[in-house]
């Protein structure tokens, strides 16, 4: 019988290429079909009643193909196993730069099929270049504070069955553990250990440009532009994922604010630059120091943009509109949804939560 791994040979091809002797051996223990239970031949995925000789066969074809493997991880639980370790580990610093990145469908894709892989722990840099070395995905998302949305999520994706409980007691345990001792990253070649984002910065950032204005006569256009694309921008650099798609938000301004208790959650990172009069996006372009400038949204349901176009620049009134939203957003996360999450993650797995965790 051909295998895949032989040349010119793919799956498609596969079972076109096999003779009426090869036929005979499906009938072989090795290649039964898997019978499954009357209660789950509703719902099934092809892989789910696929023979293991058949899933061995593949696996030695994808093997001589390393750059599909990972796709292929993410399409059924039981592709998890046929790869080595190495491979594994690979799809796992794929979850957590996800949700570092705040790629929640992503996320949920990935978990959907290995739910086991949520409190495992790796390396993950974020956008603003903080290197964690040994953290979780849902351990990430906590520190971030991307707990209404992408950690409800997750919590979705845990089976309802022993192995989602024994899960559910590994997550809490990180959770409480966490609160107690923090997380440790790298950051500008200093070691930081910390419970959760301190979205402090970036709003002191943006109020020390609004106390400008108190001296007004003191400052010129120069002056609040220079403030604005440097420590201002600084601050909006390293934020994270989630806060960043707050900003950017199409259709939810900051005047008035919002609650931040929505249903859906319209992840994006884009932005309008004036001066390439361009929408762009906050990471990776934001980056470099020569160039960088900072964005304000207030009362904006477009978006954000940057500023100080044609001789104009970012008053104090509509800074102040940011700064109070983004500690509003702060404290519905912190003084609401942890809160929330705890009191979850404490009661046994049942059906899906109907708490708000859509991402479009």
């Amino acid at each position: 019988m051909p295998k895949f791994s032989e040349k010119g040979i793919t799956p498609s091809h596969y079972f076109k290429s096999l003779t009426p002797e090869d036929l005979e051996k499906i009938d072989e223990e090795e290649y039964q079909f898997i019978d499954l239970p009357e209660k789950d031949k509703e719902n099934f995925s092809p892989f789910d009643i696929l023979p293991t000789k058949i899933m061995v066969e593949i696996s030695s074809y994808l093997k001589s193909k390393p750059h599909h493997i990972i796709p292929f991880l993410k399409t059924h639980k039981r592709t998890y196993n046929m790869f080595q370790q190495d491979v594994c580990t690979d799809l796992l610093s794929s979850l957590l730069w996800y949700v570092a990145a705040g790629e929640q469908k992503t996320v949920q894709k990935i978990l959907h099929l290995h739910p086991e892989l949520l409190p495992e722990r790796g390396a993950v840099t974020d956008y603003s270049g903080r290197t964690f070395k040994n953290i979780s995905a849902f351990e990430y998302a906590l520190w971030a504070l991307d707990v209404r949305y992408m950690c409800n999520m997750m919590l979705d994706c845990l089976p309802p069955n022993e192995e989602g409980e024994k899960l559910r007691i590994t997550l809490l345990a990180q959770f409480e553990q966490l609160e107690t001792k923090g997380i440790t990253y790298n950051f500008m070649g200093l070691t930081q250990r910390e419970r959760h984002y301190d979205i402090s910065y970036y709003t002191n950032a943006l109020n020390r440009y609004a106390q400008m204005f108190r001296w007004g006569k003191c400052y010129d256009y120069f002056d609040y532009k220079k403030e604005w694309n440097s420590s201002v921008a600084a601050a909006q650099f390293c934020t994270v994922a989630h806060v960043a798609q707050h900003v950017c938000e199409v259709g939810i301004a900051f005047d008035p604010v919002p609650s931040f208790r929505e249903k859906t959650f319209n992840r994006t990172l884009r932005f309008f630059n004036w001066d390439s009069k361009s929408w762009e996006t906050w990471w990776p372009n934001y980056g470099t120091e020569e160039g960088r400038f900072g964005i304000a949204k207030h009362g904006s349901v477009k978006g954000p943009s940057t500023g100080f176009r044609d001789g104009s620049i970012f008053k104090k009134d509509e800074v102040t509109v940011d700064i109070i939203a983004l500690i509003a957003l702060w404290k519905v996360r912190t003084c609401e949804d942890l809160p929330q999450l705890k009191l979850r993650l404490q009661n046994p797995i049942k059906e899906p939560d109907t708490t708000p965790c859509c991402v479009l």
